[in-house]
């Protein structure tokens, strides 16, 4: 009988001991986990108030950011730098490509692709948010906005 307890114990410590807890996971919650996970299409520019800024309010230059996805790569731990790749909405073309990389303790992104370069401070990521900051023209003036990201599933 006290063989039979034992073995039983063995047993349901061997099944319980097994299990795996998923929501620690390192590669689930590492913040370049997060951004290479899938691609980002950039949803809307909006003031640090949460009003949505129109393109039309916006230089073409910045405007353009609004029909481009986003791919960042993993980082290359020997150079420091994941790819990151712009692709336009509706032809899926590659339109252009750089470089990404963390900055100042993983609170900043340092992306560098023509036409959307600059050291963004990151708000927000998540699996189904990013959000950046930048200083962008707002009908000629200088405002602080966040540009919102989902991912592109």
């Amino acid at each position: 009988m006290k063989n039979t307890a034992f073995i039983l114990l063995l047993v349901f410590s061997f099944i319980f001991g097994a299990c795996k807890d998923d929501s620690n996971s390192a590669s689930d919650s590492t913040k370049e986990a997060l951004m290479s996970a899938n691609g980002w299409k950039m949803d809307r520019f909006a003031t640090l108030d949460g009003t949505t800024v129109t393109s039309n309010k916006l230089p073409p230059t910045t405007a353009l950011i609004l029909t481009l996805d986003f791919a960042f790569l993993q980082i290359d731990a020997s150079k420091g730098l994941g790819i990151v790749r712009a692709t336009d909405k509706i032809s899926k073309q590659v339109v252009n490509s750089g470089t990404w990389a963390f900055a100042e303790n993983q609170t900043k992104i340092d992306i560098n692709v023509v036409g959307f370069k600059g050291l963004f401070p990151l708000v927000e990521l998540s699996k189904t948010k990013m959000v950046l900051r930048n200083s962008v023209l707002i009908s000629g003036v200088a405002t602080d906005v966040n540009m919102e990201f989902s991912p592109n599933l």
